[in-house]
């Protein structure tokens, strides 16, 4: 089939007129009537504009053949990548990723998938930022699926705003849905009885990990804010979350949230001189980094508590950036940040940098 049957196939599928067709691209309906008829063809530039009007791909509008991925095999690999993301096995995904495009190149979501392991890294250098960024900028160019454009849009805007490009961070930012727009809003009307509660309680949990970032993106940027008040913004979502789980006994998967809120209040103290009280919350991110991977080593939990009474954790839905459990991760902060060298003659300290050498 070429490429005016095409159009005039895709057309008359969507009730589109000559004229209508021709306004859009700013040419005369003599123009498409002369495409469809044979007797001449669209110029090469307006290509991808004929593609977006549609909302196919350009080579299905030009009758390339695409190799498509089966259902099965599509599975096979989710299944395959779900394994390696749980036991952080980074470089693995990567190539998963990489064989995938290799046998399928045209295959957006798994462009988005390679996007997303190439952001794993730690740290990420120049060569890969260029190469995500390059991923998602193809996604939105040529994919017409819009989950996997609003999914780039989303992570272009820390990819721009982490190379310094501010202002193309920002006009991107622009071009999402406010929250309001969301799913998990929208399905309080779609759902009804046990789905729509599930729903909520899951939502819960969304919102409350927002609320988390937000109170640490405020004590850590607010040059105004003495000490303690940073300290008690962090403790806010500590009491957040004791509200939400009523102990961190049952926080599950959501003691790795309590472990972060620690270790930036260890180190706020500690940069503020109050020794005492750093040792104090590194020993309480321990004891989170222990609830944590002993959830993460253990089956599927279920909340007891009123708030999420019923609700699923389960430690296979874990992605890690890496294999290294949380007192590595620890032990790794707490030596590469000079902070923290003040504490080395502190028999706790000591004693609390012995234990994690040894998980």
């Amino acid at each position: 089939m070429n490429i005016g049957t095409k159009i005039k196939e895709l057309r008359r599928e969507q009730d589109v007129t000559q004229e209508k067709l021709a306004d859009y691209l700013n040419v005369s309906h003599q123009a498409i009537s002369r495409w469809e008829n044979g007797t001449a063809y669209p110029d090469i530039t307006i290509v991808p504009a004929l593609a977006n009007f549609f909302g196919v791909s350009a080579d299905e509008l030009l009758g390339v053949e695409v190799n498509e991925i089966s259902k099965e095999e599509d599975n096979e690999y989710a299944e395959e990548w779900f394994k390696l993301a749980n036991a952080g096995k980074s470089e693995e995904l990567i190539e998963l990723c990489r064989s995938i495009l290799g046998k399928y190149p045209k295959n957006y979501y798994w462009m988005t998938m390679l996007a997303g392991a190439l952001s794993r890294q730690r740290p990420k250098d120049e060569v890969t930022r260029k190469e995500i960024i390059s991923i998602y900028e193809r996604v939105l160019k040529d994919c017409t699926d819009d989950a996997l454009r609003l999914d780039a849009k989303s992570s272009l805007v820390g990819e721009y705003s982490a190379i310094g490009e501010k202002e193309l961070a920002k006009k991107t930012l622009r071009e999402l849905p406010l929250i309001y727009n969301t799913r998990e809003l929208a399905y309080v009307d779609a759902l009804e009885g046990e789905e729509r509660i599930a729903m909520m309680k899951s939502n819960i949990l969304i919102f409350v990990r927002f609320c988390h970032q937000a109170l640490g993106v405020i004590s850590s940027t607010d040059k105004s804010l003495s000490v303690e008040e940073k300290c008690d913004l962090r403790r806010a979502s500590l009491q957040m979350f004791d509200i939400i789980f009523g102990s961190e006994e049952n926080a599950f998967f959501y003691n790795y949230y309590y472990f972060l809120s620690y270790k930036a209040i260890a180190k706020i103290y500690c940069e503020d001189n109050q020794l005492d009280k750093s040792i104090e919350y590194l020993l309480l991110a321990e004891s989170s980094a222990e609830r944590y991977e002993k959830f993460v080593a253990g089956g599927v939990q279920y909340h007891s508590n009123l708030i999420l009474k019923g609700l699923e954790d389960n430690p296979q839905n874990i992605t890690r950036n890496s294999n290294a459990n949380q007192f590595f991760v620890l032990l790794e902060e707490i030596q590469s940040n000079k902070t923290f060298e003040k504490l080395r003659d502190c028999p706790d300290f000591i004693a609390l940098m012995e234990r994690l050498g040894k998980h």
